[in-house]
């Protein structure tokens, strides 16, 4: 689960939220008391206080705490900011639209196939319910859990503590992740971490349906074997068919064409900079890009450049512009992709009263003058 944090900038409030939820379910079940929640919890407040001063300087806009042991920056550009009570309205209701079919962003899932497969989505919520269940679940009488500090203690459904099942701590995750799409919007990408107890509950889902079979099998003795077989022939093809579906449409269709994030790498615009011809490389250079990402491919340090955001679009560096320039100057180098609607503007001459040149260079334009 810790490895699936690593999804998004705002995941981080996953973890407070989770370790929320599993202390109250603990002292609900009898498995800690409140002093050991508290103890827990104060060496647990003192490694996040870095993450928490970084949050309250910049949710509040105060300045940078610096000192010769440790920084807490002042970000130019927060992305705790997406975080916000009035998004809880409609991500109540969007999120699970987001989970179990599509989200704003076509890259995150394909409308016609579902992120899990439709097939799934019957057998997922069968499985959430049940986990829901299991929260609530009291002990059999004849359930007996072993602890190293009571072994051989019999448990029942008075006892002091009372068992839980696994299913519980993927539910309580799903339950933060849940919590993190609601206060932060309209995309899944911010809590991809959510698949994997998604699956889960398909898992746990298909197990409860195959143990109803098997009840009704019984009851009808006989024809069990054949109703498993029919039915587990039945879930190999609908997944086997949802696979090829998505198959079909990634892979050999146009529908990652217009995907830019994955079609494009960030190193190219630096590239093509680096490959200018010397004669035009001192001069203004216009790149209709995000100055964020030439910064990465360049590997030039942030606070070099303090400024630059991923949100900003009329940054400059050195005689580098990220923004297209308001007048048409023969001095000026233009470099914009092959394919942007920006190409009609430089190629028209009686718009411009300049003929410009132009120089193709690993999927861009360069138009300039000699």
């Amino acid at each position: 689960f810790g490895l699936t944090l690593y999804t998004y900038a705002v995941s981080y409030i996953t973890l407070p939220i989770f370790l929320g939820l599993a202390f109250l379910y603990l002292v609900y079940k009898k498995r800690i008391n409140a002093l050991q929640t508290l103890v827990f919890t104060i060496p647990l407040v003192l490694l996040a206080l870095p993450l928490l001063l970084m949050v309250y300087i910049n949710a509040n806009d105060l300045p940078a705490i610096e000192t010769s042991l440790f920084t807490i920056p002042r970000m130019q550009f927060y992305r705790g900011s997406e975080i916000s009570p009035e998004k809880i309205q409609r991500g109540l209701w969007e999120s699970w639209v987001h989970f179990f079919w599509k989200d704003t962003h076509d890259y995150n899932a394909i409308a016609s196939v579902g992120p899990i497969y439709f097939i799934s989505v019957p057998f997922c919520i069968a499985g959430l319910i049940r986990s829901v269940l299991e929260l609530f679940r009291k002990p059999k009488q004849d359930e007996v859990i072993k602890y190293p500090q009571d072994a051989g203690e019999s448990i029942t459904p008075r006892g002091k503590k009372k068992p839980y099942t696994p299913q519980v701590p993927v539910l309580l995750f799903f339950l933060a992740e849940y919590i993190m799409v609601v206060l932060t919007g309209d995309n899944i990408n911010k809590a991809n971490a959510a698949f994997l107890p998604l699956l889960l509950f398909t898992v746990y889902g298909l197990m409860w349906a195959s143990e109803g079979i098997s009840v009704l099998g019984r009851r009808s003795a006989g024809n069990i074997g054949k109703r498993s077989a029919g039915n587990t022939g039945i879930l190999v093809l609908g997944y086997t068919l949802s696979f090829l579906l998505f198959v079909r449409i990634y892979f050999f269709t146009d529908y990652t064409d217009h995907m830019e994030y994955f079609t494009t790498s960030f190193t190219t615009v630096a590239e093509v900079v680096d490959e200018l011809p010397s004669e035009l490389q001192s001069r203004p250079i216009y790149l209709f890009e995000n100055a964020m990402y030439y910064l990465m491919a360049a590997q030039i340090e942030p606070w070099e450049v303090p400024d630059v955001t991923e949100a900003k679009t009329d940054v400059t560096i050195g005689n580098l512009h990220f923004y297209l320039p308001g007048s048409f100057d023969p001095m000026d180098v233009v470099i914009l992709r092959e394919d942007s609607d920006a190409r009609a503007i430089w190629e028209d001459k009686e718009r411009t009263g300049i003929t410009f040149d132009t120089l193709f260079l690993n999927g861009y334009v360069v138009y300039y003058v000699r």
